[in-house]
This record gives structure tokens, C-alpha cells and sequence, in this order.
């Protein structure tokens, strides 16, 4: 009985330590890999709460939009001490949600060298529920 005690607390210190050190690295997935950045949801210009990008290549994707056929949107990066840089317009559709910033590493400014962008739609009364990768 005591060789099963010893074999099962040997598992368990096997399982239990690869998956505490994998905890602690967090969710970013490393170079070439999509992290999380958050979602938000829009109504109109919501330039107040802007999703940060280290730069490289940035993921926008629709989870909800309006009921349109489809929705054209622009993206702003937020200056907080002047005009907002135009990032560019795009047009999402049900078939079509993702849009697919390149490059996007000549925003990246200020003293936290993130590029903070956000998204604005054609109708001010539009809500947009929208989801970021960095």
C-alpha cells in the first residue's frame, strides 16, 4: 500500500508542476502568435476607452454589429495631447468580420510605446460589440 501512496504523490508532483509553471506565463502567445487584447463595445466614437497594440500586425473582428447588410467603420489611434492619427476605413459583412491591420507599428508613440486604437462607426446611434488581438 505504501508503494501506491509514493507512485500517486510522484503523479501528482509531475502534473502539478508543469501546469503551475504554465500558469505563470499569462496569455500572451509569444512572437507569431495572436494575443488576446480585450473586446469592447461601441457606441458611435468611443475614442475613451481605446485597446492597447505593441505594434507588429493588429486583429479586429465584429462579434456583433448592427443589423446592416454591412457595416463600414473607421479606426483611430488615440493621442491624448493631439489629433488622433486616421488608421484607416473598412467595411464588415455576416460573412466577413475581420479585418486585419498590418504594419501597424509607425502608431506605436507616447511613454507606454503603445499604439492605442479605437473604432468608430458611420452611425453615431450604431452598437458594436468588437474583440482585438495584438
Amino acid at each position: 500500500m505504501n508503494k501506491w501512496k509514493v507512485l500517486l504523490l510522484a503523479i501528482i508532483m509531475c502534473l502539478a508542476f508543469p501546469v503551475s509553471s504554465f500558469a505563470s506565463t499569462g496569455f500572451s502567445m509569444g512572437a507569431g502568435e495572436w494575443d488576446w487584447a480585450g473586446s469592447r463595445i461601441f457606441y458611435g466614437d468611443h475614442r475613451d476607452n481605446p485597446v492597447s497594440s505593441g505594434g507588429g500586425d493588429f486583429w479586429i473582428q465584429y462579434v456583433q454589429y448592427p443589423n446592416y447588410p454591412s457595416t463600414t467603420f473607421k479606426v483611430y489611434e488615440y493621442d491624448p495631447n493631439n489629433a488622433d492619427d486616421y488608421v484607416g476605413t473598412y467595411t464588415v459583412t455576416a460573412s466577413n468580420r475581420d479585418v486585419y491591420l498590418r504594419g501597424i507599428s509607425n502608431f506605436v508613440d507616447g511613454s507606454n510605446n503603445k499604439a492605442e486604437f479605437y473604432v468608430k462607426t458611420s452611425n453615431d446611434n450604431d452598437v458594436s460589440n468588437v474583440a482585438f488581438w495584438d
